[in-house]
């Protein structure tokens, strides 16, 4: 790996983009996600360190750093959600220790805070479900399942031939990937006024009202049913258990890979995988029969996973510090700059003192 990372050093880089950011004069280049994306990302990191400019990777999501592939380049500093990722990022990536800060999730933060935009009945009648309790299941990208119709088709199949009640009159809402949409624009289970796919085409929650469509979907919902998603982690957040049923057919996206064991470690995350159809169920109708049942389990995993700063400490702005650290960090190394003030360099030696026994230092 060493060689080739040399060898991938040696290569040329477009002068347009030598130019493009000589001209721009950043004080900061920050890119994300820098893995999965050939070497685009990564020369912004090389050009970046040529010219003394810091370089920063605030990691998105919680799963980039597992299998989304390897660092090419290492930025001056890692921005990581908590401890799992710091490891994740010296171990798998080779990042120094002292070049991570841990913020928590920066990108979750405004479902701390998100409202439901309406009442349970009427949002059942926008999706095109009858009223009644109902669960989600949350879709996953094509790279997880390439096509989740014949799983649902079976999974909704046997809720309604349950002997429990509880089961068989579920509402079930599935929501497609927004990446993954195409096989649900024409599914549907004809007679069953209990189900819905909405929205059909899929919609990232990018914006004010398609966050709201997303939040509402979970926030009324009983609990989340998947095979691996993030929206595990919104779920957990918005206080709703979450479910899946370990199947042979998504083996490898699920037990084969390294963050999905986060969500379930050991029978103690959020996640409660069943392996078995009976087992699933059961865990389905506790959650409807008993909601509120997994509050303590969800907090926990926050704590752990979402929020290790503390579940009041919102993230965005301890990674906006990490960020104006790094900037700090090299106006020290380089002297003074109008853009690059002492409050920042006082921001950067805080961040430096608070640097932990295993090595990564956290955002104060």
């Amino acid at each position: 790996m060493r060689g080739f990372r040399r060898l991938e050093a040696a290569l040329p880089i477009s002068e347009a983009r030598r130019d493009l950011i000589r001209d721009a004069a950043p004080d900061v280049v920050l890119v994300s996600p820098l893995v999965g994306l050939g070497s685009a990302q990564s020369d912004w990191v090389r050009l970046a360190g040529e010219l003394g400019i810091p370089s920063v990777l605030p990691v998105a999501s919680w799963d980039n750093l597992t299998n989304k592939g390897v660092l090419k380049e290492i930025p001056d500093q890692v921005i990581v959600w908590n401890d799992v990722q710091a490891r994740e990022a010296v171990e798998l990536h080779g990042v120094p220790a002292d070049r991570i800060v841990v913020t928590g999730a920066h990108t979750f933060d405004h479902w701390f805070t998100w409202q439901p935009s309406g009442e349970p009945d009427a949002f059942a009648q926008t999706v095109g479900l009858s009223p009644g309790p109902f669960v989600l299941f949350a879709c996953s990208s094509r790279f997880i399942a390439a096509d989740e119709t014949p799983f649902v088709r079976d999974w909704v199949g046997r809720l309604r031939a349950s002997s429990d009640p509880t089961l068989r009159d579920l509402g079930v809402l599935v929501r497609p990937h927004p990446q993954n949409a195409r096989d649900w624009q024409e599914f549907d289970l004809p007679g069953d006024e209990r189900f819905a796919v909405w929205p059909r085409t899929g919609a990232s929650p990018t914006a004010a009202e398609s966050r709201a469509a997303f939040f509402d979907s979970i926030h009324h919902a009983a609990g989340v049913v998947g095979i691996s998603t993030s929206v595990f982690i919104e779920a957990a957040i918005g206080g709703r258990p979450t479910f899946t049923l370990l199947s042979e057919t998504f083996r490898e996206t699920q037990e084969g890979t390294l963050h999905f064991a986060y969500l379930t470690d050991g029978g103690n995350g959020p996640l409660l995988a069943a392996r078995t159809w009976e087992e699933h169920h059961a865990q389905l109708a506790e959650a409807v029969r008993r909601p509120g049942l997994h509050d303590e389990r969800l907090e926990r995993f926050l704590e752990r996973f979402v929020r290790p700063r503390g579940l009041e400490q919102a993230a965005a702005p301890l990674a906006a510090a990490a960020v104006e650290a790094a900037v700090a960090a090299t106006a020290l190394e380089t002297g003074p700059s109008t853009a690059r003030t002492s409050s920042r360099a006082s921001t950067f030696r805080i961040l430096a003192a608070e640097r932990r026994s295993r090595g990564w230092r956290r955002a104060s």
